[in-house]
């Protein structure tokens, strides 16, 4: 009992300290989150006098102090939820606004309205501060998330390595991973032995597409299990749920990463770049990476661009492939024209050099990405006053930009292919002659509008009808007989199930 009496003696003044440094630090966090909503309802305050004097626009009906803030909880649902807002509060001029928890949204779904504010990029009107407030640009500092004389610089440098002359010294490494991807169709599902998630298959092709031409290696996704992978598929979503949050959680320390693991998974995969680029890969030439190491980029601005090429580009391909393919299996007289295409012209390498005059394989594609764009929408910010549809509006609003929407209502693009907005429709985008349309602005907008367009545009219209001209060339899809299949938002849109597909070698096109 002594002993007991004096261990505890002993072990007192350590657990007092211990529970004195966790007092200090819940006090720290509550003090901090006392100055973040302070903050945050400051700006909105400036913000609400601001629209006063400037003017309103048609106003979507909210709660007390939580606007319309409920009717978005739901994030996969998001796109749907604005689109039918754009129809009802925006139908007259093609814009409106809501009260975000008391931040001020203004939404743009008319051209005309999306040209007023994109006249001003890329340095009066923005990225919207948002991705700054969530540590986007602190977490990822690439050329994404940058802004001003970063982003010129980063631009400036990142260029060459997504010029036309650097995606054709890709293109035999594409090839590669491609005849990679033929080959696990066939031992997955060859002769329709049974359907395969398309989804899953394409999501690890273009990591390995990305891999390859990043680091000159394959993930080897495609044929063995890639936890890199899915940690990057499970906190691309975090970065939507911190924009749309009702309170800042992540600037509480350590709350954020409890919550979501953002943080966690930037040190993760941040950690693997830099010692990718200790290793011997960086003596590799002709990889994006030595071009971008050659154009002066710092190491943590080539972290941030390695981790950005692997989130923008494995979701968003992938998706358009996947909707691509699930539309082929529906329309089969559009896949056998394909198809025949596809035979005349020979396989792997010199389809890639040749796809663009594969107008078949392209009008596929451009319609797809159309149709089922994975980036709907823009987040965008002004940092001075601008006029829209004769209404000043007040720097430091936050936009968003329904691009898809805008698209709807656009009567160039009623007379450049027709009212049939809802429909897949390649032919569209093909002329009598059978020559391929110009599909701006509708198509590109997917990527970016005006300067901030993506960089890594020309590779993915390259990539994207060479793997559907292959894919087709070899392999018949058979009738889609499953129900139809549904969106959701996460960082980009993808598919709410998934997308199984048989593959059947096929004998004649």
């Amino acid at each position: 009992r002594v002993a007991k009496v004096a261990l505890v003696s002993m072990a007192a003044p350590a657990l007092s300290a211990v529970w004195e440094q966790r007092a200090k630090v819940c006090i720290a966090a509550v003090a901090l989150g006392v100055v973040v909503v302070a903050s945050q309802v400051r700006r909105r305050v400036r913000q609400a006098v601001a629209a006063r004097r400037g003017g309103r626009f048609a106003r979507v009906p909210g709660w007390p102090l939580l606007g319309s803030a409920p009717d978005l909880l739901d994030v996969e649902s998001i796109i749907p939820t604005l689109e039918d807002w754009c129809r009802t509060y925006g139908h007259d001029e093609g814009v409106f606004e809501f009260d975000l928890a008391g931040e001020r949204i203004v939404v743009l779904c008319s051209p005309a309205t999306v040209s007023e504010v994109t006249a001003g990029r890329p340095f009066k009107v923005t990225r919207a501060s948002t991705f700054t407030n969530i540590h986007a640009a602190s977490l990822f500092p690439g050329l994404f998330f940058a802004e001003g004389p970063r982003w010129s610089r980063q631009r400036r440098l990142t260029s060459p390595a997504f010029s036309a002359s650097a995606v054709k010294s890709y293109l035999p490494d594409v090839a590669t991973v491609i005849d990679t991807l033929l080959v696990e169709l066939e031992r997955r599902g060859g002769a329709g032995k049974a359907p395969l998630d398309v989804c899953e298959v394409l999501q690890c092709f273009n990591a390995d597409v990305i891999s390859k031409l990043v680091f000159g290696e394959e993930w080897h996704a495609l044929q063995s299990s890639a936890p890199d992978l899915h940690d990057m598929e499970r906190h691309l979503a975090s970065l939507l749920k911190r924009a749309t949050a009702l309170f800042p959680y992540w600037k509480v320390p350590f709350l954020g990463n409890a919550i979501d693991g953002l943080e966690g998974f930037a040190a993760r995969f941040g950690s693997k770049c830099r010692r990718i680029l200790a290793s011997e890969a960086c003596s590799r030439k002709g990889t994006l990476l030595a071009k971008l190491m050659v154009a002066g980029l710092t190491q943590e601005e080539l972290v941030g661009n390695m981790t950005i090429l692997f989130f923008a580009g494995m979701d968003t391909t992938s998706t358009t492939l996947a909707w691509a393919l699930h539309y082929l299996s529906l329309r089969q007289d559009i896949q056998s024209a394909l198809a025949k295409e596809a035979s005349a012209i020979p396989g792997g390498l010199a389809t890639g050099e040749r796809v663009h005059t594969m107008h078949m394989a392209r009008a596929v594609w451009q319609e797809t990405l159309r149709l089922r764009t994975p980036t709907p929408m823009l987040f965008l910010e002004n940092r001075e006053p601008i006029e829209v549809v004769g209404r000043t509006v007040a720097a430091g609003t936050t936009f968003w930009m329904m691009l898809k929407e805008a698209a709807r209502r656009s009567p160039e693009f009623l007379d450049k292919v027709g009212p049939d907005f809802d429909a897949w429709r390649p032919a569209r985008w093909l002329a009598d002659d059978g020559s391929l349309r110009d599909g701006e602005p509708f198509v590109s907008a997917v990527f970016g509008l005006g300067p901030r367009r993506c960089p890594g545009m020309l590779l993915a219209d390259t990539v994207g009808p060479w793997v559907l001209a292959e894919v087709v060339r070899r392999y018949h899809i058979p009738s889609w007989e499953g129900p139809p299949l549904r969106e959701v938002t996460r960082f980009t849109q993808s598919f709410a199930s998934d997308v199984p597909l048989r593959f059947c070698a096929r004998t004649s096109a």
